[in-house]
């Protein structure tokens, strides 16, 4: 037990997560003879039957730090790959430069809307703050899907919103939690800046294929070279993976904490 505690803590303040680590990641996805999709592009392939064999999906959260998800965008355009950057409404959180470089990159700009929060659960007041985030983003680009920000010590969890009203109304065709079946895919997140992170999750949750045990980015990529799994959702934040030691270790320690408290209310609403 002492021994496994020490990996645990090895695992936990190991420098993972960093810029040099994803374009490995995207590395192997493309050796992998993987195909990299936007969410739009998904739907797309899959309501035509016209899928790959080999795919992963690529969304990107841009809960902060929009400049590197810019860096992150010209990673993966630069093995080919298109991916999804859904993109909060927030002061200095999706100001048209950076919103117009990832697009320019050849990605989907998506809608990363939070709405059931600010609006304190009242869904006539949630539905005006999305036509007012939907029409600001779509100033800057052109916008097909929206996905939740998961807000785990909110007391709302954002995807409610989606029980009083249709993604047909506001000209949207996808949001990721609820319009793709993962029941024959793998998914992976770095939500709370982990792999392994099942504990801490409150609402980044999908009903999946079992996963391989994955702790370490490196783990991931052994697992995508496996060849073994031909079908992958994958999520990673663009402020998780910065190369700056400094910044690293302010996004690991907010992360840490952040991982606490989830656990908690994790511990509150599901007695686990």
């Amino acid at each position: 037990m002492a021994d496994m505690g020490k990996r645990k803590q090895h695992v936990m303040w190991r420098r993972d997560f960093t810029r040099d680590e994803y374009e490995k990641l995207m590395a192997a996805i493309a050796a992998a003879g993987m195909a990299g999709l936007s969410v739009r592009d998904y739907i797309r392939l899959r309501d035509a039957g016209q899928l790959p064999p080999r795919f992963c999906i690529l969304r990107h959260d841009v809960d902060a730090n929009p400049k590197n998800a810019v860096a992150m965008a010209r990673v993966d355009a630069g093995f080919g790959f298109s991916s999804t950057f859904y993109f909060r409404v927030k002061p200095g959180l999706c100001g048209a430069a950076e919103v117009g470089a990832v697009g320019a990159a050849g990605h989907e700009i998506g809608y990363h809307y939070e709405v059931m929060s600010d609006a304190d659960g009242d869904p006539i007041r949630a539905r005006a703050l999305f036509e007012d985030g939907l029409s600001t983003l779509r100033r800057i680009a052109p916008i097909t899907t929206a996905c939740m920000h998961g807000r785990p010590l909110s007391r709302h969890d954002n995807r409610d919103f989606w029980k009083h009203w249709r993604l047909e109304e506001f000209g949207l065709v996808a949001e990721p939690y609820l319009s793709i079946d993962y029941a024959d895919m793998l998914y992976f997140s770095d939500s709370g800046m982990l792999w392994d992170n099942g504990a801490f999750n409150v609402r980044d949750v999908v009903a999946a294929l079992p996963p391989p045990r994955v702790e370490t980015t490196g783990d991931l990529i052994r697992v995508i070279a496996s060849g073994r799994h031909p079908r992958i959702a994958l999520l990673a934040h663009t402020d998780n993976w910065v190369n700056d030691r400094t910044l690293w270790l302010w996004y690991k320690t907010f992360n840490l904490a952040a991982n606490a408290a989830k656990f908690v209310k994790r511990r509150v609403l599901h007695g686990r």
